[in-house]
């Protein structure tokens, strides 16, 4: 059970849009105020975009497009008004994962993809990994988030979750974000955004939901 599930009373949450294929919900907690959770309908995710179900490990490389995208300022860290354009392009990035994903052929029982793998395969991503990070306590993730807020511009990551799940960590000076494109429950991907100020929350939400 999620700790949002066993702790009802410290979350609150709300449509923000809905028809009768789409729900989308943000999600806020009153333990983590810095944090805002925007909770996809299950056709968007990577095993069941537009509807379809699919046998994916595409998630690495999806991040790695999230990454491309928003260092090409293509894709931004949303803010309610800019939710619907997140998505959209967000949609548009797990169809295009999963269909590169599909012309490398590799069976479906294959662990997913290292980064390096993903840029040494797919060479017009045109990406350059700067550092690859093993993180053995949880005070380094900690660091490196505060790393990349102080920098200048864009500062973009894969983050994979032992053993096999990988998101996109993006992050400027005002705002940091995750883009997990698998499926949660009733829910598909999701989106978390945290402003710089709230690092603290960001931090312990990644370490208490895992993704």
């Amino acid at each position: 059970m999620s700790q949002e599930e066993a702790q009802p009373s410290k979350m609150r949450s709300k449509p923000v849009r809905q028809t009768p294929q789409q729900r989308i919900e943000v999600v806020t907690r009153n333990d983590l105020p810095g944090i805002t959770e925007w909770l996809l309908p299950t056709n968007i995710c990577q095993t069941r975009i537009c509807g379809k179900t699919l046998a994916s490990n595409a998630c690495t490389i999806i991040a790695a497009l999230c990454c491309r995208s928003f260092l090409k300022r293509e894709l931004e860290i949303p803010l309610d008004a800019e939710l619907g354009n997140a998505i959209n392009k967000f949609k548009q990035l797990i169809m295009t994962g999963n269909m590169l994903y599909g012309g490398l052929r590799i069976p479906c029982n294959q662990p997913n993809l290292e980064v390096c793998d993903v840029l040494k395969k797919i060479v017009d991503l045109k990406l350059r990994m700067v550092k690859d990070l093993g993180f053995f306590y949880a005070e380094d993730i900690y660091e490196t988030l505060c790393q990349l807020l102080q920098c200048e511009g864009r500062q973009a990551g894969v983050l994979i979750f032992p053993p096999d799940k990988s998101v996109a960590l993006l992050a400027d000076n005002e705002e940091v974000a995750v883009f997990d494109n698998h499926e949660h429950g009733q829910n598909g991907g999701i989106i978390t955004v945290c402003r710089s100020k709230n690092i603290d929350d960001f931090f312990y939400y990644l370490q208490t939901n895992g993704h």
